[in-house]
């Protein structure tokens, strides 16, 4: 099992503002990067991440975290299908 310190999770949220008038499920918009300690990097575009706004998110992400096995040395993110344009491993692997 995993040093939960080396844990860093990866998720995307939006909010549609043609819909403005739901009374529940408000999150910031954007992509973030959290752990148990709270946000690692937090960036908030206007419009969809496509792959190249994704790589650039990740670019920056990566000069928060740490080579393995030190805290934060380990992203972790769903099956999401910009998550896997080219560059993104390599960027992480590259860390």
């Amino acid at each position: 099992m995993e040093d939960p310190t080396r844990l860093v999770f990866l998720d995307e949220t939006s909010v549609d503002l043609r819909v403005t008038y739901r009374l529940m499920g408000w999150s910031l918009v954007g992509l973030r990067a959290q752990r148990s300690e709270g946000l690692v990097y937090t960036k908030i575009i206007v419009g969809p991440y496509d792959g190249d706004s994704f790589v650039r998110y990740i670019e920056n992400l990566v000069e928060h975290m740490n080579p393995y096995p030190a805290p934060k040395s380990i992203l972790l993110m769903d099956n999401c299908s910009i998550h896997h344009v080219e560059g993104v491993s390599e960027l992480c692997s590259a860390r």
